[in-house]
Order: C-alpha cells, then sequence, then structure tokens
C-alpha cells in the first residue's frame, strides 16, 4: 500500500481530480485540504500561494495507472504528485 499526495492549483480542480480517483476505484476515501506554498522568485523575493493537497491511500501496482489516468483526464494541468509506502494501512 501507498499514500498518494497530489499538488494542484485550487479547490476546484481538487475536487474534479477526487471525483476521478474515486469514479476509477483507485481508492474508497480521498483527503483534501489547502495549503500555503512559499518559494523564492527569480529576484529572490519570497511568494506565497495556496495549494490544493488531495492524499488517498492505494494498492502501490495501481500508481502508473493513477498517474497516466491524472494526465489523460487533465491534459493542461501540471500535477505534483508523489508516494510514500504505507507500513500499515487499515
Amino acid at each position: 500500500m501507498i499514500i498518494v499526495k497530489l499538488l494542484v492549483g485550487d479547490k476546484k480542480l481538487g475536487d474534479a481530480v477526487a471525483d476521478t480517483i474515486l469514479k476509477n476505484k483507485f481508492t474508497l476515501n480521498v483527503f483534501g485540504s489547502v495549503f500555503d506554498s512559499y518559494h523564492i522568485n527569480a529576484s529572490l523575493t519570497k511568494e506565497h500561494t495556496e495549494v490544493y493537497v488531495i492524499q488517498f491511500i492505494t494498492k502501490s501496482m495501481l500508481f502508473n495507472e493513477i498517474e497516466e489516468s491524472l494526465k489523460n483526464e487533465f491534459p493542461q494541468t501540471d500535477f505534483s504528485i508523489c508516494a510514500t509506502p504505507g507500513a500499515h494501512c487499515v
């Protein structure tokens, strides 16, 4: 099992992504919340944006299928996606 984390630009897109994940039965539950994101731009000034983070637990063998499905469903969206192993997911 893995814990997948997706970062998207806003809640509206996050809701659409969550719908796709659930519709394709990649998981039974999707969790989402808004987080603050900070980075330094080219002029070395700190910038702040909000990102919507989606998390869910799924089978590790589905990761590539999930990634391809999201790229096909949302071709104009640049996702940040990662997964960490779930040692004991119940």
